[in-house]
């Protein structure tokens, strides 16, 4: 009887023929081999099934499973469908058009075979289309799981995914989505402090499209998909639990803010930042007030500088009512600087 392998990579792919092979060579090159590749092929019309395909034939001694889709499904649900056929004991989420260091999955087993955590949280880097790393993520002093909704480099313990059924919706929150509801039941989450994992940042990607602004109130990208669908993961939570959401999803707020009004006329800065500060309102009334934010804000350490003052910088204009004011900053600021609160 074939014994389940430690660590399940789900390979998403939807028309990334061009950049696959990338992926597929560091998963080749891993130090760590008892792993399993589910490659899910969300409708591509280019051949990155036949890429796919070639890999498996050259390589009979990883094990490796396909999930087709007629016709493009979206994100979403091409992740619930690799996480559904996936057997290993741990899920590792991984995109084809980013790849791996050859050591990724031994930091990420070592860490996991040790101590038997739910959640496994390495560093990345974002590398823009030339191969230039734009950004590596930075960890704070003290790490906190409701803190970390990327899911690049995780690896998340398979038996509480299914257990409890954490199947997403077609949004634009899927990272986010996912961290965020399994971060209600893992009890145990380990660290590590190195990038191992490089994240594709395009340069035509949604957060720096110009009109993404005009796309923020449908369904797949509104903010309040995002906050209805992990507060109905919460029914039943206790008091610190909805508090740490409430955490985590105050860096959100913030991000998707500056994000997605980046490029917003000056009117419509205004007046969109008031109709989602009525949709956090709505579901958390005393965001403002949250002690773990406003405790965590004065931790000293490696965590982003310009994030967590962002962060404070705009609960105090919202506390004031100087929200006009902060967007008619943003809107000449933005010009010359990239704000982003996770």
């Amino acid at each position: 009887m074939k014994q389940e392998p430690l660590i399940s990579i789900v390979l998403l792919c939807y028309n990334y023929a061009h950049l696959l092979g990338r992926a597929l060579e560091g998963i080749e090159r891993q130090t760590f081999r008892d792993f399993e590749v589910v490659f899910v092929n969300d409708g591509s019309t280019d051949n990155s099934l036949e890429v796919f395909k070639k890999f498996v034939e050259k390589h009979p001694e990883i094990s490796c499973k396909i999930v087709s889709f007629s016709e493009n499904r979206g994100l979403a649900n091409a992740d619930n469908a690799g996480a559904n056929a996936a057997t290993g004991k741990y899920l590792m989420f991984h995109d084809a058009d980013d790849w791996m260091d050859d050591n990724t999955l031994e930091l990420l087993a070592s860490v996991a075979l040790k101590s038997d955590p739910d959640r496994v949280v390495a560093m990345y880097r974002s590398v823009d289309d030339n191969n230039r790393v734009v950004h590596t993520q930075k960890m704070g002093n003290d790490p906190i799981q409701w803190r970390y909704t990327m899911q690049q480099a995780n690896l998340f313990r398979n038996s509480i995914y299914k257990e409890h059924a954490i199947q997403l919706k077609d949004s634009l929150w899927v990272d986010a989505e996912k961290t965020l509801r399994f971060s209600r039941y893992a009890k145990k989450v380990e660290y590590i402090e190195k990038p191992c994992y490089n994240y594709l940042v395009h340069l035509d990607s949604t957060s720096k499209n110009k009109q993404i602004h005009q796309r923020m109130w449908t369904e797949r990208y509104a903010w309040e998909t995002l906050v209805k669908s992990v507060c109905d993961e919460y029914k039943g939570a206790n008091e610190e639990e909805m508090k740490y959401l409430e955490y985590g999803l105050i860096f959100l707020y913030y991000s998707y803010m500056l994000q997605h009004l980046r490029n917003a006329p000056l009117k419509d800065k205004y007046n969109d930042a008031i109709k989602l500060q009525k949709v956090m309102k709505k579901y958390f009334p005393d965001y403002l007030s949250n002690k773990i934010v406003l405790t965590r804000l004065k931790v000293k350490g490696k965590e982003t500088f310009r994030s967590k003052n962002i962060v404070k910088m705009m609960m105090f204009f919202e506390k004031h009512n100087l929200i006009k004011f902060a967007m008619w900053a943003y809107h000449i600021a933005s010009k010359v600087f990239y704000f982003q609160a996770c």
